[in-house]
Order: structure tokens, then C-alpha cells, then sequence
């Protein structure tokens, strides 16, 4: 599988889950030992991560999330209170309160810039919060000092600083000694500016016992942020062992939808991220289907394992849960996916479009050959990712939604006539309107749709509703793409297309073997070279090429069902 990111992530078994990664903070990985340098490792005997924090990666990332809107909520005060001793409290304003308000303002806007904007490392993520913890603990303290009006009735004064010190560790988790060093450094910054308030302006020290009453409250509710601290961190530590698969742990949320989540694992000893399709089931089916479904789940898993081309994701593991969650892992692949790359770019070059089919056919001949049926494919499950010194290499994913077919045996053809899976904009029509047998030229049917849409950057037929675009695919006829797309389209490769697309089976290439041959027969694949390959790579997508990361790579496939279905 891949990792989704910026679009969407895929891999279930009902369909594509929406990537939603575009996140205000993002936590940029710890360097893996022994592989990826952006994976984010998880400790094996306590589920911690590199940075010997507790919660996991994405828990860590919400928390930089909740610091930088705290950051941005202190800012908006500090702003009014800067605007109003300017203006209705003229008379009240001395230049401390001024400085410090103006100060803590820059300061919040700043960080809180810096995690929305700035890829942030867990330890990034803690330090920051404890330097802010620093800073505006001593804010607080010497612009309440400094406006004590007597120092002989102040000795029930409970400082601000009490209550930022206390409940710091929730906003922002740490491990125990970590919320320790910074709730104490603030402490002694209150008495720093306890000190500084009343030397600057020449008052002299209050006696001991006032001096206590003040200064020990923040030290107190020093110690007392230690309690938080731990709660957190072992919660933390529970959800890690929680979110243990066999021998993975799961480490950050790829995506989710209406059939489960997927999320980016690493195996506990080999250095090797993986993707995690989990697929949850109602929690009131019957005992009967679910028997059925796991029986479903598990030899369509094994069918697939047994897949050979080099252009389908690989599937290294699968099982049942013990809630009854089943899941696939799968190889993490960088790139980017087909959908993706049309809404990012526009329409691809017919060249380059003959060179994705080439590929795509290899590994739909290969799953055909093996008596399986893809049945879901569509761009968002067709990645373009880089392997070796090779780029635009596909990889086909999800197959989640395979059918086994009569090759197999009765006993296993779980997937039934009647049944409508798959994305309604490129369904054949015999599964649209779910009155023909789902076969491997189904997948050509929808392999056409594809192609269309990537030389066009449209869908075949664009209708408001899934009905409406299961009639469709089922009675009209298709405009030629050279008659929608503003490129010139030589005319094989259209006649290919739309012999695809034809509306009965039988009419369409005899296989995806057939379809590839007749690409690499015509040589319009060949024009697109590695040269030509290598150079749209480092221009549109540098960040994402194989040289400059691990072979197994950190884009997720993605996993969206599709909302216009």
C-alpha cells in the first residue's frame, strides 16, 4: 500500500478511504536505524517511539496541533490587552505591561507559525512547548509582580503561573522528567521575576513569610504537574500496546472512511514501515456472515499474496483481530496516485498514458492468470511511484474488492451476481447494473475509463448520482476522447480505448495480455522515456524520487472510497 499523502490514501476492501493528511501540524519522522529515514520508529519492549516519548506519532502531532491554537489564543489576548492600555486604560498603562504584552504576542504568533507551517519532530514538538512554558510563565509572573499594590496583603495571591504550570503537561505530553525540568524552570522564572519586579523598582523585600506565599504555590503546582504527566504518559503507552497487529504496531493514521482506517505500521524487529488496512465490521452481523466473510477475507488475502507481477502491492501479512477488525499489510510505497496527478497536473501526454496501461495490463494480467478479478480499478488505486533508477513505475492497489472466479472452485467463489462493488464512474456495465457476470474483461472495461480520464482529465460519464452513472455506463454510448481532450490522440490508442469500453464483454480485447501487446506493438509507450520520465519527476515531483529515500518508500496507496459514488 501507499501512503497518501496530500490526496488521498488507499486500501480496504469495500472501496477507496479519503487521505485527509493535510494537516495544520505534521510530525516529521525520527531517522530509522536501520531503513527509512522519515519512518517514525516504535520501540519494541515499550512502545515508545525514537524520541522516547510515550504517546504514539500522531497523538504527538495533535498535541502540536493544541499547542499552536493556545499559542494563537494567548496572542489574541496579549493583543487586546496591548490595544486597551494604549487607548481606555491610558492611566493604568506602565511600559512593562506594554513590553511583556507585546513580547508574548510576537512570540505566540511566531511558534504557532512555525508548527503550522514547519514538518516538526516529536522532540521539536516537546521542546518548543517547554521553551513557550518557559517564557510565558515569566511573562505572567513579573507583569503580576510588578502591579502588586501592597506587599504587606498579597500573601493569599495564587500566580496565573500556578495554573499554566499545573495543566501544561496535558496540552502538551512528555515523559515524566521532561514535564518535570520544564514545570520547575518555570517555577524559578517566577522567582526571577519576583526578584527583578521588585529591585527594578526599588521597593524593598517583603518578609519571609509573604515571600513564601507567593513564590512556594508555583513550586507546589510544579510538583503537582508531575501527576498529569503520568497519567498521560501511561495512557499513552496503552494505546500503543493497543494498536499492536501481530508483530506491528500501528503509528499514524493514513486515512479513514465507512469501511475502516488505514495507517502506517512498523514491524517490531525488521526495519521495514508497512501500510495497515483495517476493515471493521457492524458489530451486530450475524455469526453466519461473519463466518463468511472472514472465510472471504482470508482466501482472497492468500489469493493475492500469490500475486507475482512486480507492478501490485505487495501484501506481507493479514489476520483477524481479536474485536473482529480484519487487516492487510502491505508495502509502503512513495508516489503519487493517478486521480492525483490529473487533478494536480491536468491530462497526461497520450505517450505517457500508453506507458501507465503497459504496466497497469501486467499486473491485471498476472491477477487474471491467477483467476482474480480486480473489479475496483480507477486512478486512485493506480500509483506512479519510483523504484530503483526506474520512474513512473506502477503500482495497482486495493485489490480488496478481488473476486475469485470459478478457477478456484465453487467452494471459494465468496463474491456473488447481484452484488455492486467498486467506484460507479468506472464500472463495466454488467456490474453497474449487476445483471452479468463480473469476468476479467471487466477490468478492461474499467481500464478504459481510466485511460479516458487521463488523457481528458473527465470522467467517461460525469452524472450527479451512482444510479444515474450505473444507467449510464449501461446505455450511452461514449464521445471519443479526441472530440473532449485538448491533445492531439493518435488514433490506435483511441480505437484501444474504445474497444474497452465497449458495452458488451464480448466486444472488448480478449485480455489484458491482448491490450498490452497491442500497446507495445503500436510503440507509442516507448516514447515516453526514462529520460522524459526522470525529467517531469524532478521538476513537478523531486521530493518523491527513489534516490533520495529508502527503496521501501513513504507514500500510502490510497484508500478513498469515492465521494462521487
Amino acid at each position: 500500500m501507499a501512503e497518501a499523502s496530500g490526496a488521498t490514501a488507499p486500501s480496504h476492501v469495500a472501496g477507496n478511504l479519503p487521505t485527509e493528511l493535510a494537516v495544520p501540524v505534521t510530525v516529521r519522522a525520527e531517522p530509522a536505524a536501520a531503513g527509512s529515514q522519515e519512518t517514525a520508529r516504535v520501540g519494541a519492549g515499550t512502545g515508545a517511539s525514537s524520541s522516547n516519548m510515550a504517546l504514539p506519532s500522531d497523538l504527538i502531532a495533535e498535541a502540536g496541533r493544541r499547542l499552536s491554537v493556545a499559542m494563537l489564543v494567548v496572542a489574541a489576548v496579549d493583543l487586546v490587552y496591548v490595544l486597551l492600555y494604549l487607548t481606555v486604560w491610558r492611566e493604568y498603562s506602565e511600559i512593562v505591561g506594554q513590553v511583556v504584552g507585546g513580547g508574548a504576542l510576537l512570540l505566540s504568533v511566531g511558534m504557532a507559525w512555525m508548527l503550522r507551517t514547519c514538518p516538526r519532530t516529536q522532540k521539536e514538538i516537546m521542546l518548543a512547548g517547554t521553551i513557550y512554558e518557559v517564557l510565558i510563565a515569566f511573562g505572567f509572573s513579573l507583569v503580576e509582580y510588578w502591579h502588586l499594590p501592597r506587599y504587606t496583603h498579597v500573601s493569599n495571591l495564587i500566580s496565573w503561573t500556578c495554573l499554566l504550570i499545573a495543566f501544561w503537561p496535558v496540552l502538551v505530553p512528555a515523559r515524566t522528567r521532561h514535564v518535570g525540568c520544564g514545570s520547575f524552570a518555570a517555577a524559578f522564572m517566577n522567582t526571577v521575576a519576583f526578584v527583578i519586579a521588585f529591585k527594578v523598582r526599588g521597593h524593598p523585600m517583603p518578609d519571609a513569610s509573604i515571600t513564601f506565599s507567593l513564590i512556594m504555590p508555583v513550586y507546589i503546582a510544579a510538583g503537582l504537574s508531575l501527576i498529569p504527566a503520568r497519567v498521560v504518559s501511561r495512557l499513552g503507552r496503552q494505546v500503543t500496546q493497543a494498536r499492536q497487529l501481530g508483530s506491528y504496531r500501528l503509528v499514524e493514521k493514513l486515512g479513514a472512511g465507512g469501511m475502516g482506517e488505514v495507517w502506517r505500521a512498523d514491524h517490531r524487529l525488521l526495519a521495514r514501515p508497512a501500510a495497515i488496512k483495517l476493515i471493521k465490521l457492524d458489530p451486530e452481523t450475524d455469526p453466519d456472515t461473519r463466518a463468511r466473510l472472514v472465510e472471504r477475507f482470508e482466501r482472497e488475502a492468500q489469493a493475492t499474496a500469490a500475486l507475482e507481477s512486480p507492478h501490485t502491492v505487495d501484501l506481507y501479512d493479514f489476520g483477524v483481530a481479536d474485536d473482529g477488525t480484519f487487516y492487510y499489510v502491505m508495502e509502503l510505497l512513495r508516489g503519487i496516485d493517478l486521480e492525483t496527478l490529473v487533478q494536480q497536473f491536468g491530462p497526461l501526454p497520450p505517450e505517457r498514458v500508453a506507458h501507465i496501461l503497459l504496466q497497469t495490463c501486467e499486473s491485471l494480467s498476472d491477477a487474471h492468470r491467477s483467476g482474480l478479478i480486480h473489479r475496483d480499478i480507477k486512478p486512485a488505486n493506480i500509483l506512479l511511484t519510483s523504484r530503483s533508477a526506474n520512474v513512473d513505475y506502477v503500482k495497482v492497489v486495493d485489490f480488496g474488492l478481488v473476486k475469485l472466479t470459478e478457477t478456484h472452485g465453487d467452494d471459494v467463489k465468496l463474491s456473488r451476481v447481484g452484488e455492486m462493488h467498486g467506484t460507479p464512474a468506472y464500472m463495466a456495465p454488467e456490474e453497474a447494473t449487476g445483471e452479468g457476470e463480473v469476468h476479467a474483461r471487466s477490468d478492461l472495461y474499467s481500464l478504459g475509463c481510466v485511460a479516458y480520464y487521463l488523457l481528458t482529465g473527465k470522467l467517461l460519464f460525469d452524472e450527479s448520482s451512482s444510479i444515474k452513472m450505473a444507467l449510464a455506463h449501461a446505455t450511452r454510448d461514449p464521445i471519443a476522447p479526441s472530440r473532449v481532450a485538448r491533445q492531439n490522440i493518435p488514433p490506435a490508442l483511441e480505437r484501444l480505448i474504445l474497444a474497452c469500453l465497449a458495452k458488451k464483454p464480448e466486444e472488448r480485447p480478449d485480455s489484458a495480455a491482448a491490450v498490452a501487446r497491442e500497446i507495445a506493438q503500436g510503440g507509442l509507450a516507448s516514447s515516453w522515456t526514462p529520460e522524459r520520465a526522470l525529467g517531469w519527476w524532478r521538476e513537478h515531483l523531486p521530493e518523491k524520487l527513489a534516490a533520495a529515500v529508502p527503496r521501501v518508500s513513504l507514500r500510502s496507496v490510497q484508500f478513498s472510497i469515492d465521494q462521487r459514488g
